[in-house]
């Protein structure tokens, strides 16, 4: 969670810096989410250096299996996924004295703590599941991988661009389902994993 706030962090100070960003959505939106991504890579080579250190004070070499590697990769993302969560639930509760409760016009048909709540489920998802691919692409050298991950997170973020939840909405549930579905491909079988 604390790569994740951080990448957002130097989004919005780029955001404030740069006053022509502010008039540009899209492009502050594809830039966000390939400052995310980047740190997502720099949370890996911080555990694999953690992991590294920790081994040099074993007795002997740690060997990790599937189940070990995804349990790992799935905690990290589920705290990118809380971060984006808590993020989202504090704008909704920051409106909440004007207009969260009131139906918006890209959302006529739920108010905006439901419509908030749809998008945190769908991020929390897409954020948990991008972290279980970028640390097995990673362990394993897959950059076809990362780079779908990438690009799905962009494409998923100019989603929330639309201006119609009844497009956005769906678009984010069909790609976080099949998302989903990657990592289970990725782990499938059994292996193990050496740190000397």
């Amino acid at each position: 969670m604390f790569f994740w706030m951080i990448s957002l962090v130097v989004c919005a100070i780029t955001w404030i810096m740069i006053p022509p960003a502010q008039e540009v959505f899209w492009w502050i939106v594809i830039y966000s989410s390939c400052w995310q991504e980047g740190f997502r890579y720099l949370l890996f080579r911080v555990y694999s250096r953690y992991e590294i250190w920790v081994a040099r004070f074993t007795s002997s070499a740690s060997v990790f299996t599937t189940k070990d590697d995804a349990m790992i990769s799935v905690a990290c993302g589920l705290g990118s996924a809380f971060g984006h969560t808590c993020l989202f639930c504090v704008q909704a509760l920051s409106e909440s004295a004007s207009i969260a409760t009131l139906y918006t016009d890209s959302c006529s048909g739920i108010n905006v703590y439901f419509s908030t709540a749809l998008h945190c489920l769908a991020f929390g998802v897409l954020n948990c599941a991008w972290t279980v691919i970028t640390f097995k692409a990673l362990w394993e050298n897959k950059k076809l991988y990362l780079i779908g991950t990438l690009l799905t997170h962009i494409a998923a973020s100019l989603f929330t661009t639309i201006g119609n939840c009844a497009i956005t909405l769906p678009l984010l549930y069909i790609m976080a389902i099949l998302i989903s579905i990657v990592p289970f491909y990725m782990y499938r079988g059994s292996h193990l994993r050496r740190i000397d």
